[in-house]
C-alpha cells in the first residue's frame, strides 16, 4: 500500500485506517479487473442500480470516479470541522495526490497495450522506450528525494 512514516520502534498510529485503505484498494482492483475489458457495447448494458431501477453499466464506472472524490472531500470536512491536527494536507500530500492521479493515467493507457505495441514507433520513440524513461525517472526521483539535498 504505502510506507509507514512512523519510526519502527513505535506502533503506527494509523493501523485501522491502513487496513481499511487496503480493503478499499482490494475492492477497487477487483472492480477495475472486471471493467478493464468492457466494450462500448458492454457499457450500454442495463444493470441493477440503487433501489430497483436499472442504469447503463457505464454509470458504475462513473461512480468509481466520483465516489472517492466525494468522500475524500467529506473526510476532509470532518477533519476540519472537528479541528483535527492533520485537517489540512501538507504541500507534499497535495503533490502526492496529483502523483497518484498521473500514475493512474499512464497505468490505464498501459492496461490496453499488448507486447507487440511496445515496439510501435513515432517521432523516433518506441512505447517501450517511453515506459523505460518513465521507470528510470521514478528511480531518479526516489534517489534524489532520499539524498536530501540542500534548502532552496
Amino acid at each position: 500500500m504505502r510506507p509507514s512514516l512512523t519510526p519502527t520502534n513505535e506502533p503506527p498510529l494509523n493501523q485501522k485506517a491502513t487496513k481499511l485503505l487496503q480493503e478499499i484498494m482490494s475492492a477497487h482492483m477487483e472492480a477495475v479487473e472486471k471493467a478493464i475489458s468492457l466494450t462500448n457495447q458492454d457499457l450500454d448494458r442495463r444493470v441493477p442500480s440503487f433501489g430497483s431501477r436499472e442504469t447503463p453499466a457505464r454509470n458504475s464506472l462513473y461512480n468509481m470516479v466520483a465516489h472517492p472524490k466525494e468522500h475524500a472531500i467529506h473526510i476532509t470536512k470532518i477533519l476540519q470541522e472537528t479541528h483535527a491536527p492533520n485537517a489540512s494536507p501538507t504541500e507534499s500530500q497535495m503533490i502526492l495526490a496529483a502523483v497518484w492521479q498521473s500514475m493512474a493515467e499512464i497505468m490505464t493507457v498501459c492496461d490496453r497495450l499488448q507486447d507487440a505495441d511496445l515496439e510501435r514507433t513515432l517521432e523516433g520513440e518506441t512505447i517501450q522506450g517511453v515506459l523505460e524513461h518513465v521507470r528510470d525517472s521514478y528511480i531518479s526521483y526516489a534517489n534524489r528525494i532520499a539524498g536530501g539535498g540542500t534548502k532552496a
